[in-house]
């Protein structure tokens, strides 16, 4: 009877341990592939928009837009802000005019010239939750590693900069 219950322990306790490798297992492989499955859709959201294949021009502005594919990027940069992976900035420079193109310009090229430090970014000054009056200024949200935080300063300091020269040269 004691060899019977001895092994019944042994097994009880073997199980247990199993059940537990098991779940610590589980929740650590949930948790990468549900981090690297962000990368993959912004990753590819991101390769989408930057193919100049699905760019078409706008007949009364001449820039050209892409529209964009149907999974939105958003749930997945933020998913990967929660996690510690990157960093979000919503940035407001009230020394920009949003109608600066070559503002404008210069902060999407340098963006495009940084891939590896800029992961995400847009501008929309139709989304500002509380719209001035009189001119818009620069608004934009950029994604970035922490790593990132100086090349995004330098991207700051050069639009202020534009801010400041067109100021000036205002009469």
């Amino acid at each position: 009877m004691k060899i019977i219950s001895s092994l019944a322990v042994g097994i009880l306790i073997g199980v247990l341990i199993g059940v537990v490798i098991g779940v610590l297992t589980h929740h650590i492989w949930i948790e990468r592939t549900s981090t690297s499955r962000h990368w993959a859709a912004v990753k590819d959201y991101v390769a989408y928009i930057r193919d100049s294949s699905h760019a078409q021009r706008d007949s009364q502005s001449g820039l050209s837009y892409v529209t964009a594919p149907s999974d939105d990027p958003e749930p997945h940069l933020a998913a990967l802000v929660a996690a510690g992976e990157i960093q979000h900035l919503d940035i407001v420079l009230p020394t920009v005019p949003e109608t600066n193109r070559a503002a404008v310009l210069h902060w999407m090229t340098f963006c495009e010239q940084h891939p590896e430090d800029i992961v995400y970014t847009y501008g929309n000054t139709s989304l500002v939750a509380f719209p001035t009056k009189g001119q818009q200024p620069l608004h934009f949200n950029i994604w970035f590693p922490e790593s990132s935080q100086p090349v995004v300063q330098q991207l700051i300091s050069e639009l202020q900069d534009m801010g400041t020269r067109q100021k000036s040269a205002t009469p």
